[in-house]
């Protein structure tokens, strides 16, 4: 291996690296101590491209092997790892829920806005169309919906229509509830 700015092999996979866009921080360190005379690691290749640099008292074996997990060079990784946990990805999904009345012989219809929250420390996003149906139906006859008519994000317009029953069947008055689910996909750090 030659210096960084000596080996056109190296340099080649840097770029490569910088031009995936991944995303990954690149954490590094530095060592102090030359290893039988020779700095292995010095600042100028043991920056290259870094968010952080941690210059460490150590020799290039110190740095690489820690001896316990006080070393400065353990303590260092764990820091970064801490900083930058592991994610994994997770799909699930978010209901939005109304509640729907109706009095008997009356329509309840219209088109309401569903949302749920989204949680951006877990970098939430929503993949794909919600769908949305009745639940705990009573007393209601006559259901059109709920249909999902446009989606942005976290949010939904659907329009729904139902009928109470009739007066003369002993009505006492109807509800539903309806449902709206939202597929939702989520980074979750890695146990």
């Amino acid at each position: 291996m030659f210096p960084g700015d000596s080996n056109t092999y190296l340099q080649n996979i840097e770029a490569e690296w910088m031009g995936a866009n991944f995303g990954i921080p690149r954490y590094c360190t530095i060592e102090r101590k030359p290893m039988h005379g020779v700095l292995v690691v010095d600042r100028e290749s043991g920056t290259r491209n870094c968010q952080k640099v941690v210059a460490l008292d150590e020799d290039h074996a110190g740095v690489a092997k820690p001896c316990s997990s006080n070393d400065d060079s353990y303590v260092a990784l764990r820091v970064a790892e801490e900083a930058n946990p592991v994610l994994r990805t997770e799909n699930t999904t978010r209901d939005y829920r109304s509640y729907q009345p109706v009095d008997c012989n009356h329509t309840n219809s219209g088109v309401l806005d569903a949302s749920v929250p989204l949680n951006p420390s877990l970098y939430e996003r929503v993949t794909g169309a919600p769908a949305a149906h009745y639940e705990n139906s009573d007393h209601t006859k006559g259901e059109t919906g709920p249909t999902v008519v446009s989606y942005q994000s976290n949010t939904a317009k659907v329009q729904y229509g139902f009928n109470g029953e009739d007066a003369g069947l002993g009505c006492r008055g109807g509800h539903t509830t309806i449902v709206v689910t939202f597929p939702i996909e989520r980074k979750v750090p890695v146990q």
